[in-house]
């Protein structure tokens, strides 16, 4: 995962990734507000063997993630809102992502991907699919099939504005938005400049208060749709941190 870049209207402090991604575990005192539905032994499994799961993820980002998760929870008393993914590939971040989810399991998880549709994946950018997706959830997240809801689609059907799909807007709409809104969602799925454009404003619309977006590939030379598309999102206010 290369040039990631990340959108809140809170700031963020400089951290020692290199140091310190072993701490991403549950907090179990109860002063924390900390209270992840993963067992330790998940996270621990995770973090030793995400090399083996097919994707591009960067060690480093997984403090980063817990940080921010942890801000939401304790801080901002933010632990109902959706977390998901466009663009899932093998879900070698969405495991992750899904480890983060809170006690309450108030939080919706959602996937976004063309999967089997390959004529949709245009540029390319992405090789998903939906079984192998499924059982990497269930063996790093302990998330099943009937947890998470899937979009199986272009990511642009999502936004009326580059789309007449009803249907599709109607799922997010009255299953992801509806309740609560984004609370932690990651953007990777068509790098176009168009598709990377439109996941930013369907997610930022989405957000909720203190709500976080974080897109993939924003500064990698070899996909300049991703930086054309995604700028203009950070550049309304948002925060951007680019790793």
């Amino acid at each position: 995962m290369s040039g990631l870049s990340f959108g809140s209207y809170y700031p963020m402090k400089e951290i020692d990734v290199e140091t310190a991604s072993f701490v991403c575990l549950p907090i179990t005192s109860n002063k924390s507000g900390m209270k992840l539905l993963a067992r330790n032994d998940l996270y621990l499994r995770y973090l030793t063997e995400y090399e083996s799961i097919p994707g591009w993820v960067s060690y480093g980002i997984f403090y980063i993630l817990w940080v921010i998760i942890r801000f939401q929870y304790e801080e901002l008393h933010i632990n109902d809102g959706a977390i998901g993914e466009i663009g899932v590939h093998a879900g070698k971040l969405t495991s992750y992502l899904y480890l983060l989810r809170h006690l309450n399991k108030k939080q919706k998880l959602f996937a976004i991907d063309v999967f089997g549709k390959k004529e949709l994946n245009i540029d390319k950018s992405g090789d998903g699919d939906r079984k192998v997706f499924l059982s990497y959830i269930q063996r790093y997240a302990n998330v099943t099939a009937d947890e998470v809801n899937i979009y199986e689609g272009s990511s642009l059907d999502l936004n009326s504005d580059f789309s007449k799909n009803l249907e599709a807007q109607r799922w997010w709409k009255t299953t992801i938005k509806r309740d609560r809104g984004c609370q932690l969602v990651s953007i990777d799925g068509g790098h176009t400049t168009l598709t990377t454009y439109s996941d930013m404003c369907v997610i930022s619309n989405s957000l909720v208060d203190g709500g976080v977006v974080m897109v993939d590939d924003i500064d990698n030379p070899e996909w300049l749709g991703v930086r054309d598309g995604g700028k203009p999102g950070f550049n309304r206010g948002c925060y951007e941190a680019c790793l």
